[in-house]
């Protein structure tokens, strides 16, 4: 079963998926594109598409939440702003070592990916505001408290986004386990081996995470709520179901493995 719903980096389309009997995937996307690669893979019925059932949907209360912005040392007043980027590599242009743009946005809580621990001590030490995540403790967990997410090409834009959460990505001219052939000339990600751009959300260069969110933030409440609605079809190829839904789903998909086998 699949750990993350963002197929973009390599590993995600690579032939080890010919090395299991059956894959569980987040999404259609994933099947239909390793079926395009790995004919044998469609033939013999050995994907299925389940969704994420790690994603949660948690509505928090409001005695909750002022809790939460204690801790973290937020005001709850304003919108929550949550930076949670994908893994860096050590590469000082990605990932948690954006939170450098960040000096002008106020608000917000920081949490690397659990790569980048190191390095986020270190920028920690620097001065910077970054949670780091115990063990036990889920990304999901902060999506419920977050009014909006800025990451990179993170699962976690599809993971908030699937929540129907606004997303704000930032533009680079290159990512961690990414062929750089896949950048598009207007600097828009492809998601490799099919028709699709990483254009589901707001995609701003590093300099502009400021004014992206200050925009945001203008907007009116009922705007802001309408604007973030509606889930995108592409997150919905990517990511097709999500916590218990996705929890049958992926039940469903053992019994006829099951059903298959004995079958044999």
């Amino acid at each position: 079963m699949e750990h993350g719903v963002a197929p973009l980096k390599s590993y995600t389309y690579a032939d080890h998926y010919r090395d299991f009997d059956y894959s569980l995937l987040p999404g259609d996307l994933w099947c239909e594109r390793l079926e395009l690669l790995y004919p044998e893979l469609k033939k013999s019925n050995r994907l299925f598409a389940v969704g994420y059932p790690k994603l949660k949907h948690n509505i928090v209360s409001i005695s909750q939440k002022k809790s939460y912005a204690s801790k973290f040392n937020l005001n709850i007043d304003k919108k929550i702003i949550l930076f949670a980027p994908t893994w860096s590599g050590g590469d000082s242009d990605l990932g948690i070592f954006n939170i450098k743009h960040f000096s002008e946005i106020d608000n917000y809580i920081a949490i690397p990916h659990d790569g980048d621990e190191t390095i986020a001590k270190a920028l920690i030490k620097q001065g910077y505001s970054i949670h780091i995540m115990p063990e036990g403790e889920s990304i999901s967990t902060h999506y419920a408290y977050a009014d909006i997410l800025i990451t990179d090409i993170s699962s976690t834009a599809i993971e908030f986004a699937r929540l129907g959460k606004p997303v704000i990505c930032i533009k680079s001219s290159h990512y961690s386990d990414y062929e750089v052939k896949y950048i598009g000339i207007d600097g828009i990600p492809k998601i490799p081996h099919t028709m699709y751009k990483w254009d589901f959300c707001q995609i701003v260069d590093k300099k502009e995470i400021g004014n992206a969110i200050k925009k945001f933030i203008s907007l009116d409440k009922q705007k802001a709520i309408q604007s973030s609605s509606e889930v995108p079809d592409l997150v919905m190829k990517m990511c097709a179901f999500y916590g218990d839904e996705a929890v049958t789903k992926s039940t469903e998909a053992l019994n006829k493995i099951i059903a298959k086998i004995i079958h044999q």
